[in-house]
Parts: structure tokens; sequence; C-alpha cells
């Protein structure tokens, strides 16, 4: 349901199915905590198409506003260690190689985004397999919509040191 808080101490949910349940009163102590991928009216070229954007009246009424980073490749590293069986240089150039797709998708030359839920079914099927490359086409490699977004992916490639193999 889309949800706001009103100055004044209400939760209003107007399209609550149970009309006593549209607008609530919450406790004093109570916190709400919402997260997004966007801020204010979006980023113009539809990279969180899925998620609800938050125009600047809704802004205000929050208090606080605060952007968590993503994991530090060190922590990346050892969430997948174990499922490569403590490969630690394998794991670590996986994680750089998602940095680069990360930096890829910031500077808007791939649309694909990436994130913990790309890499961890990459690095299982890696170990499946036994190929990293492999592995990646069959979890990633489909996201990328163009010749020049795989180009710019397999340049990402070769730059953390993976040899590829077609």
């Amino acid at each position: 349901f889309p949800v706001t808080i009103r100055r004044g101490g209400y939760l209003s949910m107007p399209e609550h199915p149970d009309p006593k349940m549209r607008m609530l009163q919450p406790h004093p102590l109570c916190n709400i905590v919402f997260t997004t991928n966007v801020r204010g009216f979006g980023d113009g070229i539809d990279k969180f198409a899925a998620t609800g954007v938050m125009d600047a009246s809704f802004l205000n009424r929050l208090e606080y506003m605060q952007e968590i980073p993503h994991l530090d490749p060190y922590v990346e590293a050892r969430l997948i260690l174990g499922t490569l069986n403590g490969d630690d240089k394998l794991a670590m150039k996986m994680v750089r190689f998602g940095n680069l797709m990360r930096q890829a998708w910031r500077e808007g030359t791939i649309e694909a985004s990436w994130s913990m839920r790309t890499l961890m079914p990459w690095a299982e099927l890696t170990a499946k397999l036994g190929s990293s490359a492999l592995a990646l086409r069959m979890t990633f490699w489909g996201k990328l919509v163009s010749d020049a977004e795989r180009g710019n992916a397999q340049r990402c490639w070769h730059d953390v040191g993976f040899e590829w193999v077609s």
C-alpha cells in the first residue's frame, strides 16, 4: 500500500481495503522506516522503474534520510568464500568484477544493475560448473541488452584478470 506520514501524527494508507485502517494514529514511540532506490523524481532514465518515486511533498515529511552504501568488497568476498570452497582470489576477482558492473551502471554504459542478489547465484553456479565464465553467462549475461553493453562487460571481465572463454 502507498503509505504516507502526516505531521500531526497519523499514518495515511488511502488504498487500504478496510476504511477504518486508512488513517492510523501510531504510538508516540513508533518509528516508521522507508527504504527505496530512488529519491525525488528519479534519475530520468528509468533505472528504478519498479520503485515508487518519492516526490518533494513526501520527502518534506521525513525527518531523517541516510544513504546506505554497498557492502565493503572484503565483506562481499567473505560472503561467497564458502560457496567457492575457500578460493579467496576467485572471490575477490568476482567482487571486483561486480564493482566494475556497478560503476558501469552508474555511468550508464550498462542497464543491468549488480547487487549481492547477482553475485551469490553467480558464485554458486561457478562452484557447481567449475567455470566462472559459463556461470556468468547463465546468471547475468542475458541481462545485457546490446553488443555495446556486452563489450563493456567483457572489458571489465578482462580488467579484473578473468579470461573469456567462448
